[in-house]
C-alpha cells in the first residue's frame, strides 16, 4: 500500500485518503489547491482590478477590454507563484481568509458600476 504525507499534520497516510486520520482535514488534489491559489488572487485583488476595469471603460471601451484581459494574465501569472511558493495548507488557510472579505469588496464594485451607469445616463442625456 502506497502512502503519503498529510497535507496538514505531515503524518503518513494512504494515497486514497480524502481525509486524514490523525487531523480530520481534507486533503487536496493538485486542481483543487491551483483553483484555491487562483481564487485567492481573485479575492484578493478583486476591487482594484474591478476599478481600474471600470475606468478604463469610462475612457474607452477598447482600454477596458485590454485592462480585461491584462488583469486575466496578471491573476494567472500570481496564482501560479502562489502554488509553487507555498504549501497546501498555507494555500487552504489564505483562501478562506481571502473569501470572508470578497463580499465587502462586491458591494463596493456594484455601488461604482451604478455611479458609472449614472455618469453615461448624465453625459448622454446631456447631448
Amino acid at each position: 500500500m502506497d502512502n503519503t504525507k498529510c497535507q496538514f499534520c505531515d503524518e503518513d497516510i494512504s494515497v486514497q485518503a480524502r481525509i486524514c486520520p490523525h487531523c480530520q482535514k481534507t486533503q487536496y488534489v493538485a486542481e483543487e489547491i491551483n483553483s484555491m491559489a487562483y481564487n485567492i488572487v481573485f479575492y484578493q485583488y478583486f476591487l482594484i482590478k474591478a476599478a481600474i476595469i471600470l475606468v478604463c471603460f469610462v475612457l474607452a471601451w477598447w482600454a477596458g477590454l485590454i485592462a480585461i484581459a491584462v488583469a486575466t494574465i496578471i491573476s494567472l501569472i500570481m496564482a501560479n507563484s502562489i502554488v509553487t511558493n507555498y504549501p497546501p495548507f498555507l494555500i487552504v488557510e489564505l483562501f478562506e481568509k481571502s473569501k470572508k472579505s470578497f463580499y465587502i469588496e462586491l458591494v463596493i464594485v456594484l455601488v461604482l458600476i451604478v455611479l458609472v451607469i449614472i455618469y453615461f445616463v448624465k453625459k448622454s442625456s446631456d447631448i
